[in-house]
């Protein structure tokens, strides 16, 4: 799997390049975790297009189990990418992102830009 691994911020960055052709799911949340721990990564950036049209509605509660398992190891996370669509299908959807972009162990932003302004806001 190509990976790119930066340092932004102080932070350990591994971002995930579009171009890569597997699907995120609660499945192989393992081979990313260990991807994670492999490089010392803090903060592990995926590209939306990964996933499953499933994994941005919450009634299938699969976007909050795969981020907690994240979170419970102590490895942040970015969904990179434009998720409007999602967002106005669902208000919950729309509510849960604003929440977690507040905080600092899970944000989607749109680009790379979005993602370097909010490490330079929270430091790990």
């Amino acid at each position: 799997m190509i990976q790119y691994l930066h340092l932004i911020h102080d932070t350990r960055v591994l971002i995930l390049p579009k171009s890569n052709t597997s699907q995120y799911s609660l499945h192989n949340i393992h081979n990313l975790m260990d991807l994670a721990f492999s490089t010392q990564a803090e903060l592990l950036v995926l590209p939306i297009e990964h996933f499953d049209d499933s994994f941005f509605q919450l009634n299938t509660q699969i976007a909050g189990e795969f981020i907690q398992k994240f979170i419970n190891y102590k490895i942040r996370l970015a969904f990179l990418g434009n998720i409007d669509k999602f967002l106005h299908q669902s208000k919950a959807f729309t509510d849960f992102v604003y929440e977690s972009n507040l905080g600092a162990s899970c944000w989607f932003v749109q680009n790379i830009d979005e993602l370097k302004q909010k490490l330079s806001m929270y430091k790990a």
